[in-house]
């Protein structure tokens, strides 16, 4: 079991090596965790070059892109002539070099040297948090490995060194060291801590809203073109301290309405939501039709009413667990005996989080009675309100985003609990994949297919 935990993420290393083997310019390669030399844990792959081939870094990460989530490009790419092997011929990953052995390389096809003094103090701190050199000032952060962790420490260290308040958002918007070199110098120049992060920010059309969204959305924003606007909306970490318990999806929706309304003060509004996040969505475009605003768009990815077991009898509710148990038997039988092992572990893994997340409602729940009810961490906060909501009517059209490759109580009711609620009606796509491969190539270009048919047109 080569599972590690990243940032928040849990990887299977084996699944990114498949990916990368499938690339013609490498003969093997190895991915492991490690800790670079600013003391952060990264993904390192060591890559072996086939012969005749030479594969660059930026190649091998846009290649990786079309076909993994964010969260699992390898922080640091390792070119080497071999990896070493065991006298039995297997790979050998304790002789492999540690990430700080070698660094990581920049590609220099459109190297741009600093050209005053802010631009060499933060091109210095970049090279210090990525671990990487030299950087040109048109090069991309987020290209270069940088990830919430590295983003949250260069923002402290800025708000060190120039006295300028700034926040992961402004740095979505001034990726670059000439563009944030350039805001810094500005007299006036100060960075409002924005809830709205822009994953895709260009284009004359109507913005489109995703709750929560983050690096998994970044190849769906890309599909849907330059003209058209990919806002990601969510609460920042500071926000928890403003809200009060009892929690509740209503207040937390009532937040970001309130950011949606600053970016974009009239409607018509485009909105979604992914997961979880899809509640929130949801209550987000009921309160904009309470403000009388129009909502064009409310998108569901993946996201299944809770009210979707109301009023379903014992018999049926027994029906249904025989019916997900065979999903699950099917499923192991066509993977076969050793593909079967990662798909246990996966819902293994989803089974302990669902307890995981028992025990939050349920401490919570506890310190209520004790009056001490408060929660100090964000995502704990966004649950326990999300698994007491209980959605009321709304009066637009719903438009749901389902996989074809779910498990049957998703679905249970044929519409997955939102026939009754939406009574503009309901429209339903179903995109190949599963819960989070709907994202990714070549199901992503399904998903925003359908998506550009609801989005404006101009």
């Amino acid at each position: 079991d080569r599972q590690v935990k990243i940032r928040g993420f849990r990887v299977e290393l084996d699944e990114i090596e498949a990916v990368l083997s499938q690339n013609a310019g490498v003969s093997q390669s190895a991915v492991m965790l490690g800790d670079d030399q600013s003391g952060s844990r990264v993904l390192a792959a060591y890559i072996a070059k086939r012969t005749g081939s030479a594969p660059t870094v930026k190649g091998l990460r846009g290649y990786l892109r079309k076909k993994l989530p964010e969260y699992m490009i390898p922080d640091v790419f390792i070119l080497v002539d071999k990896l070493p092997l065991t006298e039995n011929g297997k790979l050998d990953r304790k002789s492999l070099p540690p990430p700080v052995a070698r660094g990581r390389v920049v590609p220099q096809e459109r190297f741009a040297a600093p050209n005053d003094l802010v631009e060499s103090q933060l091109a210095q701190m970049w090279e210090s948090l990525l671990g990487v050199g030299p950087i040109g000032i048109r090069d991309n952060f987020f290209d270069l490995g940088g990830h919430s962790l590295l983003a949250a420490r260069l923002i402290h260290e800025i708000e060190e060194k120039f006295g300028k308040k700034m926040s992961l958002s402004s740095l979505f918007e001034t990726p670059t060291i000439e563009q944030l070199a350039s805001a810094l110098c500005e007299p006036t120049s100060s960075y409002r801590l924005s809830r709205v992060v822009p994953i895709q920010p260009v284009g004359s059309k109507a913005p489109f809203f995703c709750i929560g969204a983050g690096p998994l959305f970044r190849p769906l924003a890309v599909k849907l073109g330059r003209d058209q606007p990919f806002l990601g909306l969510g609460l920042q970490e500071s926000d928890k301290d403003s809200l009060c318990s009892p929690y509740t999806l209503c207040d937390i929706a009532g937040y970001l309405v309130k950011s949606m309304r600053a970016t974009q003060p009239e409607g018509p509004y485009y909105l979604g939501g992914w997961c979880g996040d899809g509640l929130i969505a949801y209550e987000v475009a009921r309160q904009l039709r309470a403000q009388g605003q129009k909502v064009e768009l409310l998108a569901l990815f993946e996201v299944s009413s809770p009210t979707r077991f109301e009023n379903m009898s014992h018999a049926a509710r027994i029906e249904l667990l025989v019916r997900r148990l065979g999903f699950h038997f099917t499923n192991l039988r066509r993977l076969g005996l050793t593909r079967s092992r990662s798909y246990l572990r996966r819902c293994f893994r989803e089974l302990m989080r669902d307890i995981e997340r028992l025990k939050w409602r349920t401490v919570y729940d506890l310190r209520k009675r004790l009056r001490h009810g408060r929660l100090a961490d964000l995502e704990q906060i966004l649950y326990v309100a999300a698994s007491a909501y209980q959605p009321q009517p709304y009066e637009g059209r719903i438009t749901l985003f389902f996989c074809t490759e779910r498990a049957p109580e998703t679905g249970c009711d044929g519409q997955f609990g939102w026939g009754k609620l939406a009574a503009g009606g309901l429209e339903v796509y179903e995109i190949p994949g599963n819960h989070k491969t709907i994202f990714l190539e070549p199901n992503v270009d399904i998903l925003a297919a359908a998506l550009s048919t609801c989005l404006p047109k101009t």
